[in-house]
């Protein structure tokens, strides 16, 4: 037996996104950690993230290109 697929839920007083996300998201707000196949992704409002072979990308105008470690990601590695 084996885990194929994590996900997780983190829960923040409000979005770290900018823009109208600041203004349309709930609060608390809640963005979604998915981790399969060695690839994790963050999908939040107005942008996902992914990691793939080591390094993170930000999805900009429906292509992926490379950024640096989300925030929800260290906020993320601090609580576990």
């Amino acid at each position: 037996m084996k885990i194929v697929k994590k996900s997780i839920i983190l829960e923040l007083p409000e979005t770290l996104e900018d823009g109208s996300s600041k203004i349309m998201c709930d609060k608390p707000y809640r963005i979604e950690r998915i981790e399969e196949d060695g690839e994790i992704i963050w999908f939040g409002y107005n942008t996902n993230w992914k990691k793939t072979d080591g390094k993170w990308y930000k999805l900009e105008t429906m292509e992926f290109v490379e950024c640096e470690t989300p925030e929800y990601e260290k906020m993320y590695l601090e609580l576990i």
